[in-house]
């Protein structure tokens, strides 16, 4: 977590690169952007190679570590790619998420 102890908390939002104080260890949200997950990376930052995709191209995405699954068997990268259209997704057991861009 990016946070260090001085008369309070210093904070660090992950997302718009923000720093703040405050005294809760863990803030709910950014005191700039008000972005709930400031201590998380964009899932376009973790997975770069997604937005690299020429048409036709695909690319698998391991399992991250540690992975516990919703029960519908989802990858992070599933949620990113609901709002962008030209790209499918296949999961794979061992492998990951195999995605593949179509426009």
């Amino acid at each position: 977590m990016p946070s260090i102890k001085i008369e309070g908390y210093q904070h660090t939002c992950e997302r718009c690169k923000n720093s703040w104080q405050s005294f809760k260890a863990k803030p709910k949200v950014c005191a700039k952007c008000l972005s709930p997950y400031w201590d998380r990376k964009k899932l376009c930052e973790q997975y770069p190679q997604i937005s690299a995709l020429a048409i036709g191209e695909s690319v698998c995405i391991p399992w991250p570590e540690n992975f516990k699954s919703d029960g519908k068997n989802s990858h992070p990268v599933h949620y990113m790619l609901r709002n962008m259209t030209g790209y499918d997704v296949q999961y794979q057991a061992l492998k990951g998420a195999i995605i593949t861009r179509y426009k």
